[in-house]
């Protein structure tokens, strides 16, 4: 987590996504990073709708999500995939709140 004064925390988890949203339940997060193994294509569902339902993040929160080429992936609809990067067998996919009409 990124304070917008001089101080800044920055919390950094490797561990299981349940684990970590189970340790940091109490705070919000401007960005995100999940990068679960290739295999688990859902789990970026599932994190980001945990992240949501826990009031983890913030109004200007952006999800980095890194995935295998060929898997498909996909965000609660609150969400949406604004960029995604191509590195030959790998995409780098980014995620925001979905503008509110």
């Amino acid at each position: 987590m990124l304070g917008k004064d001089k101080k800044q925390k920055i919390s950094i988890a490797s561990a299981d996504y349940k684990k970590a949203i189970a340790q940091f339940r109490n705070q919000k997060f401007n960005i995100v990073f999940l990068d679960p193994p290739y295999a688990m294509q859902d789990v970026y569902l599932d994190a980001v709708q945990k992240l949501i339902e826990n009031q983890m993040l913030s109004d200007d929160a952006i999800i980095v999500m890194e995935r295998d080429k060929k898997a498909e992936i996909s965000v609660p609809w609150e969400m949406e995939i604004f960029d995604s990067r191509d590195y030959r067998d790998t995409v780098v996919d980014f995620a925001r709140w979905r503008e509110k009409e």
